[in-house]
C-alpha cells in the first residue's frame, strides 16, 4: 500500500512571544515493512530546519524562531509504502534498551517478578482508515514487542488489533517523551493553544 500523509500542527498565542525552540519527529521511519519515499517539512516564517538521527533511529528536525511572533505552523508531507514484508534478518542493536525501567515505573523490589522480560517500545505514527474522508484530530500510537526471529510486532490497543499495513510508524522510544511528533518550549508570558490535523490518502 502507498499512502500520502499530511500532518499539520499550528500554534497560536494570546500575545507575542520572544522565542520558540522546537524539535519534531515527523519523517516516517524506514524498515519494519515500510519505506518513506517522499518527505517535506514546511515551517512558517521562512525557517529552515536542521536534522539528525537519534539513538532510536528516529529522524529528528529542529529549529529556533528567535524573533517575536504570535503563531507558528509546521506541515509535513510524506509518501510511505507499507506492507513490504519483514526484513530477512530483523536484528536490533538497541533491543536491550527497551527492557529498562523509567518513570513512572520504578525498579523496586518485586517489580521484576511481575513484568516485562520482553523488550517493548512505544510507537507514534498514523493509521489509515479507508473510507474516512475527513482529517483525524491527531496522530496515533501503539506498542511493539520484540519477538526473536521476527523482530518488532505491533499491537494497537485502541482498536484493539495487531498492526497492519494501514499503520505507519513515525518514531519509536521508551515512551511518548522519546517519540513525540512535536516537542518544544517558548519564551514569553502569553498562553498558547495547539491544533493538529492529520490526513491520509491511499495512492494508486
Amino acid at each position: 500500500m502507498k499512502l500520502q500523509i499530511v500532518h499539520s500542527t499550528r500554534y497560536r498565542y494570546t500575545g507575542p512571544i520572544a522565542e520558540s525552540v522546537m524539535e519534531v519527529r515527523l519523517r516516517p521511519m524506514d524498515g519494519g515493512g515500510q519505506r518513506c519515499t517522499e518527505f517535506s517539512l514546511e515551517l512558517s516564517s521562512g525557517l529552515k530546519p536542521r536534522g539528525y538521527m537519534d539513538g532510536y533511529g528516529n529522524h529528528v528536525h529542529y529549529f529556533n524562531l528567535s524573533r517575536p511572533h504570535t503563531g507558528l505552523s509546521i506541515v509535513s508531507r510524506s509518501v510511505v509504502e507499507t506492507g513490504l514484508g519483514d526484513e530477512p534478518e530483523p536484528g536490533e542493536e538497541l533491543v536491550q534498551d527497551f527492557l529498562r525501567f523509567r518513570s513512572p515505573v520504578k525498579d523496586v523490589e518485586g517489580v521484576r517478578e511481575i513484568t516485562m522480560g520482553v523488550p517493548a517500545r512505544y510507537v507514534s505514527g498514523y493509521i489509515h482508515l479507508p473510507g474516512d474522508r475527513g482529517p483525524t484530530t491527531a496522530s496515533h500510537a501503539w506498542a511493539e514487542a520484540w519477538v526473536p526471529g521476527r523482530g518488532w510486532i505491533g499491537y494497537d490497543a485502541t482498536r484493539p488489533v495487531r498492526t497492519t499495513d494501514h499503520h505507519v510508524r513515525l518514531a519509536v522510544g521508551r515512551d511518548y517523551t522519546d517519540a513525540a511528533p512535536t516537542r518544544g518550549v517558548y519564551v514569553g508570558s502569553a498562553t498558547g493553544a495547539m491544533q493538529v490535523r492529520v490526513r491520509t490518502r491511499e495512492l494508486k
